[in-house]
């Protein structure tokens, strides 16, 4: 493990434990719990305009339209914080989707080689051309019956 950090939850103010690369998180993970689920229920519901901050409860201008997450957030700290969260939950869940493409891929069967010595079947046609005094387009033609002798 990394670094133990002890910060400050920006949302509920409760103490929380971070290690090393996690240094950035601004929230507990019962507040990021909390916000996730809040996200997925707002999405379902169409994202309507919010009257109240989601996230420090401060009454919200009145809106008739809104833009993505200024409809449930006031400005500044707490639309970042929101943002941050929605993103998170955007990353897992795309993460979560694209795990069982990789995992259930099936392997590709290898490529048979021909051996040293062993000529295509291009090769074949093309020898096989050459010994009837043909170019390789005329002896193909022949084969197909396009072309007399």
């Amino acid at each position: 493990m990394g670094k133990l950090w002890k910060k400050t939850c920006a949302i509920c103010g409760n103490d929380f434990e971070v290690y090393g690369s996690s240094y950035a998180q601004k929230y507990c993970n019962t507040c990021r719990d909390k916000y996730f689920k809040f996200l997925d229920e707002w999405a379902k519901a169409g994202y309507p305009i919010k009257t109240h901050c989601v996230i420090c409860g401060a009454p919200l201008p009145k809106r008739t339209r809104g833009a993505g997450l200024k409809k449930a957030s006031c400005d500044g700290e707490c639309y970042k914080l929101l943002t941050t969260l929605y993103q998170q939950n955007a990353r897992i869940k795309r993460e979560d989707l694209m795990a069982p493409r990789y995992s259930t891929r099936t392997k590709k069967e290898p490529v048979k080689r021909r051996k040293p010595g062993q000529m295509s079947r291009l090769g074949e046609l093309e020898a096989a051309a050459r010994a009837a005094g043909m170019s390789y387009g005329e002896y193909i033609a022949t084969q197909r019956g396009g072309m007399k002798q």
